[in-house]
C-alpha cells in the first residue's frame, strides 16, 4: 500500500476511509464515510465496477442482526430534521452532528459519473431504523420528484433488487429499504409477538420521518412504494392473473394514477390492473405511509403490487425497468 499522510478528525469532518477497510467492495469504486470516531485521511483507489452488487452489499450489511427498537419521539424529530436536511442538498458534513446523535453513519459512494450519499445505522446500534440512497449532489436531486420506498424486502422477494436497480437507473430524490423483517418479531428470541415490525403497519418510525420530510420539500412529488403478492393467495379470478396492482391507497385515483396505470399497461407485460375500478384488493388503504401522506394533504401516495412473475421481470430485464420509469416520468 502507497505512504500517504496522516491527519486526524473528528465528529464532523469528512473522512475517507482506505480500501482495505472496506468489506466486500469489488474494484472501481469510492467511498467516503462521515464516521463517529477520529479516521485518517487518505486519497482512494477506484476498487469496483458492479454498482448493483456494491449496493446490495451495503444493504445486506446493514441488515444483520437487526432487531427493531421503537425510536423516541426526539429521535423521529431529529431523523426528520435530517432527512428535510438531505432533500434541501444541505452539506454532508453539516449533518454530522445529527447522525452522531443518531447513531448513523454516511458514506459518499462514486460509481463512475455518478455519485451517491448512503444512510444506515452504525454497526454497533441496529435499530430497525432503515437503509437509504439520495443522490450526491444538489444537480442530482433537483432533476427529480420520486423517492422510491420499499417497506417489505425480506419478505416481498425482489422487491430490494428493484428498488436499487431503479434507483442506479432512474432519477429519484431517494430511497430507503427496511433492515428489519415485516414478521421479524415471531423469528427473534426474546421479543413479544405482540409487537410490530412492519414499516408500513407502523406510524413512528424512520419511514415516517423520511416520508414527512419528503412531503415537506417536494409538495408535488410522489412517493412511490413497491411491493410483492402471492397470486396463489388471491381468492378472485382477477388477483390470480394481475401481474401489476396500483393504487393511491384510497378509492379514489388521482387522474395523475390513471395515467399511470394506462402507460404500465400499454408498455410492460402482463396484466396491470387499478384499484378499486378493476380490483377490490390489495389497495394498501390501510398503510401508515399513505395515511402520512394524506394527514399532510399531499397526494403523492403511489402503492405498487407486483407478482412474482413482474417481480423477477422487473429485476432481470432492463427493457422492462426502463419502460416502468418512463411510464413515471409522466407523474
Amino acid at each position: 500500500m502507497k505512504k500517504h499522510n496522516l491527519f486526524i478528525f473528528w465528529l464532523t469532518i469528512l473522512v475517507i476511509i482506505p480500501t482495505q477497510h472496506v468489506m466486500g467492495n469489488p474494484a472501481g469504486f469510492k467511498i467516503q464515510t462521515f464516521a463517529t470516531v477520529a479516521q485518517d485521511e487518505e486519497s482512494v483507489t477506484d476498487i469496483g465496477n458492479d454498482h448493483f452488487d456494491i449496493m446490495v452489499a451495503k444493504l445486506k450489511a446493514s441488515q444483520k442482526k437487526a432487531r427493531f427498537i421503537p425510536p423516541s419521539t426526539e429521535a423521529l424529530g431529529l431523523a426528520e430534521q435530517l432527512f428535510t436536511g438531505i432533500f434541501q442538498g444541505k452539506p454532508p458534513a453539516s449533518l454530522a452532528p445529527m447522525l452522531t446523535r443518531l447513531n448513523l453513519i454516511m458514506e459518499t459512494v462514486e460509481l463512475d459519473a455518478s455519485r451517491y450519499l448512503l444512510l444506515m445505522e452504525a454497526p454497533t446500534h441496529r435499530r430497525g431504523r432503515g437503509f437509504y440512497i439520495f443522490p450526491a449532489t444538489v444537480a442530482q436531486l433537483a432533476f427529480s420528484n420520486q423517492v422510491l420506498m420499499v417497506p417489505h424486502g425480506f419478505y416481498d422477494y425482489h422487491t430490494d433488487d428493484i428498488g436499487i436497480r431503479l434507483m442506479l437507473e432512474g432519477r429519484f430524490a431517494g430511497a430507503v429499504f427496511n433492515t428489519v423483517h415485516r414478521y421479524g418479531n415471531q423469528k427473534v428470541k426474546g421479543v413479544s409477538p405482540n409487537e410490530i415490525w412492519d414499516m408500513a403497519d407502523l406510524f413512528d418510525t424512520f419511514f415516517s420521518a423520511f416520508t414527512k420530510a419528503f412531503v415537506t420539500t417536494h409538495p408535488g412529488g410522489h412517493l412511490i412504494q413497491l411491493h410483492g403478492f402471492s397470486r396463489k393467495k388471491r381468492n378472485t379470478d382477477a388477483g390470480r392473473n394481475s401481474d401489476i396492482i396500483i393504487s393511491n391507497g384510497t378509492a379514489y385515483p388521482s387522474q395523475g394514477l390513471t395515467d399511470l396505470s394506462d402507460c404500465l399497461k400499454i408498455k410492460l407485460p402482463g396484466i396491470t390492473r387499478l384499484y378499486p375500478m378493476e380490483i377490490n384488493t390489495l389497495g394498501g388503504t390501510q398503510n401508515t405511509i399513505g395515511k402520512v401522506m394524506r394527514s399532510m394533504d399531499h397526494p403523492g401516495f403511489i402503492h405498487l403490487e407486483m407478482s412474482l412473475s413482474m417481480r423477477k421481470k422487473m429485476t432481470y430485464n432492463h427493457d422492462i425497468r426502463y419502460s416502468f420509469l418512463s411510464c413515471l416520468k409522466n407523474l
